[in-house]
């Protein structure tokens, strides 16, 4: 619980944590091949759009991310079992709640076509965008939602080092940069091997450089929320009507609808 307790602090004080191989390479060569033949039954079609989002009308679809498999525990219902890490849900319990609640689970796969990903939060939860149009951004003093992104391969320069900006939770969340620079004064660069895990707070500007070795990136990231943040747009309704006996999975799915 210390250890849970010290990561839960640093998403408070810094805005982001790192699990190093949180996840063995078991388990990170499973998701790969889940990843891949997902990829596969869609025919291998461009990793990345060049808007925002291209929309296939089904469970995937292309975009300025990398090709992004949504809904996982859907398509790929046998990774329920082994999904989530204890150690990680004990984290976010120590960061969210005791009543923390999983919004959505997938996975991203990209290349060396994927420029370099600009700089971005997640207030609000994936996809919202709405405040980059605007200056009052949202303050709560605590985290509220935690993005979780579990690497399948090193988290490296060759593979396209994450970018983190560290900020306290109370800390103004305005960008202090171009979006689309490629560096901003007092980043941290992220990296690790396969299987690591990086917890970013919902307000915690970050970024991608490019990829220049050949091959596939790829993660899983999952959306978490504290029961008092406003719901966001991309929570995964599915979740509701999930049936699982795996604790632990059961124990942070949302409540059904009424």
């Amino acid at each position: 619980m210390s250890d849970a307790l010290a990561h839960a602090a640093e998403l408070e004080t810094r805005g982001f944590t790192v699990l190093p191989a949180a996840y063995s390479l078991a388990w990170v060569e499973t998701l790969r091949s889940a990843l891949e033949a997902e990829y596969d039954r869609a025919g291998r079609p461009p990793l990345v759009a060049k808007g925002h989002l291209v929309d296939t009308g089904t469970d995937m679809a292309a975009t300025a991310a990398g090709y992004a498999v949504r809904q996982i525990l859907d398509v790929r219902p046998e990774l329920a079992p082994i999904l989530l890490d204890e150690k990680l849900v004990a984290v976010l319990r120590a960061a969210l709640g005791e009543d923390m609640q999983l919004e959505l689970a997938g996975g991203l796969l990209s290349d060396a076509s994927r420029p370099f990903f600009k700089w971005h939060n997640h207030i609000g939860g994936i996809d919202d965008h709405k405040w980059e149009k605007r200056s009052d951004y949202p303050r709560s003093g605590l985290p509220q939602r935690v993005l979780v992104l579990v690497y399948l391969q090193p988290l490296s320069s060759a593979l396209g080092s994450l970018l983190v900006l560290p900020r306290r939770a109370d800390d103004p969340v305005e960008a202090p940069g171009a979006l689309e620079s490629h560096h901003w004064a007092g980043e941290e660069i992220v990296e690790g091997p396969a299987g690591t895990a990086v917890l970013i707070e919902q307000a915690t500007w970050h970024a991608a450089l490019p990829q220049t070795a050949e091959g596939l990136r790829m993660f899983v990231g999952f959306y978490f929320a504290s029961s008092s943040a406003p719901p966001g747009p991309g929570t995964d309704e599915a979740l509701r009507a999930l049936h699982t006996d795996v604790p632990l999975l059961r124990s942070v799915l949302p409540a059904k609808s009424s």
